[in-house]
């Protein structure tokens, strides 16, 4: 067999294979597609009819743009056709249901779809920032409600001001510039001047700016840190700090936690505030600790650890109710227990409360000396009241001046 006739074969050969293979190709195609394979056949036909210059030549000279569509455009469109119908056909080889036509669909419903959850995403996080704001507004209008606390109020709103604007300056791709301050407070000033009240509202303002994720308030003393035996004392400052990570530890009369008199050193509690150290730094992106005392011992206390320095910056001081700010507070306990000041009783307290401001030492008791005054009032009215035969309803709730006639020295 000569090479002329092996060449014949072989073309013969390839094309039977390339027609069998297109007819396959073709019969896994979708119905639109072979529509379009007729067309390319018809076109082809017709391209051989009109393509006889005998009878349509004049007609294609007279109609140039007409021709240009017919024998450039016209045969792009349809072999691109083709060949996406092919590459449809090739990969129902392997997927049987493939379809471009449903790909790119597909695709586009996934892009929709992801286009719809950021807008839900950055709506979330629109509702978040909004309720975050009116809860912190919330927060802000209950510790402005408490009577006195003028300063202690400006430096909570200060704080405020001043985290917002370090998160502003982070999402504008900005680093923080409060030199990696830290967020735990020292509270110092006499008892009763509402310190507890203001941490636990802290604790909550923080879980709204985020710095904290639960806003649980856990407060805690030396019985509950310093233990009385070697390896027990670390054991309750961690069990302590776990219970209020996510929130605030507040420590009250935090001085006493060390106790160095005599001269002789408290290697127990030295060891508590070694080891809530410790556990400050190992949870500091979600422990906030606020330490309350008196100021001056507040002062000897952190100078007992320079850790306690370089980690309480803040000090908010509290101080005490003036007399006209005490009668405000006599005045509530008045209002929650339906009782009635009279204004004798009234212009009498104020004196008392003048004298007892006048008068006051480090001992003072603030609001505490406020509630067991009226508590003693309370106990006078009960004691003038039980005198009398079928009181009505405004002797039983009404204090007059003879009620309010406390001895000074008690307090």
């Amino acid at each position: 067999m000569d090479t002329d006739t092996l060449l014949v074969i072989l073309k013969i050969t390839s094309i039977i294979a390339a027609v069998l293979l297109a007819i396959f190709i073709i019969r896994r195609s979708t119905r639109g597609h072979k529509f379009g394979y007729l067309s390319a056949v018809l076109w082809v036909a017709s391209c051989v009819w009109l393509g006889d210059k005998d009878k349509f030549g004049l007609f294609w000279d007279n109609h140039h743009l007409l021709y240009w569509f017919y024998s450039f455009l016209l045969p792009i469109l349809i072999m691109v056709y083709g060949v996406i119908g092919i590459l449809e056909g090739f990969m129902r080889l392997f997927n049987s249901e493939f379809s471009f036509y449903v790909w790119i669909k597909s695709l586009r419903t996934r892009k929709n779809k992801e286009l719809n959850s950021n807008i839900k995403q950055k709506n979330k996080r629109t509702k978040k920032v909004q309720k975050d704001g009116i809860a912190i507004e919330k927060l802000l209008n209950n510790l402005n409600s408490m009577i006195g606390l003028r300063s202690v109020k400006k430096e909570i709103s200060d704080l405020i001001k001043l985290e917002e604007y370090q998160q502003q300056r982070v999402k504008q791709g900005l680093k923080r510039n409060d030199g990696g301050g830290s967020n735990h407070l020292i509270f110092s000033g006499n008892p009763g001047t509402g310190k507890t009240t203001v941490a636990r509202m802290v604790a909550g303002i923080y879980k709204e700016l985020g710095l904290v994720s639960n806003g649980q308030l856990i407060e805690v003393d030396r019985a509950g840190m310093v233990g009385q035996y070697l390896g027990e004392t670390a054991q309750k400052v961690h069990e302590v700090v776990e219970s209020a990570v996510g929130g605030i530890l507040f420590i009250d009369e935090a001085y006493a936690l060390v106790n160095d008199d005599g001269g002789s050193r408290d290697k127990f509690g030295h060891e508590a505030i070694d080891t809530l150290l410790k556990e400050m730094e190992d949870h500091r992106d979600n422990l906030v600790v606020i330490v309350a005392g008196y100021t001056d011992e507040m002062t000897e206390f952190l100078n007992k650890n320079a850790g306690l320095k370089s980690r309480f910056k803040k000090t908010i001081f509290f101080e005490d109710y003036k007399p006209e700010e005490m009668l405000q507070i006599y005045k509530q306990y008045c209002r929650k227990d339906e009782n009635i000041l009279s204004e004798d009783a009234e212009c009498d307290l104020l004196m008392f409360f003048q004298q007892l401001y006048k008068y006051r030492n480090k001992n003072f008791g603030n609001g505490r000396t406020v509630r067991n005054i009226y508590n003693e009032t309370i106990q006078r009215l009960s004691v003038r009241v039980s005198k009398m035969e079928n009181p009505c309803k405004e002797q039983l709730q009404t204090i007059i001046s003879e009620d309010v006639q406390i001895n000074l020295n008690t307090y």
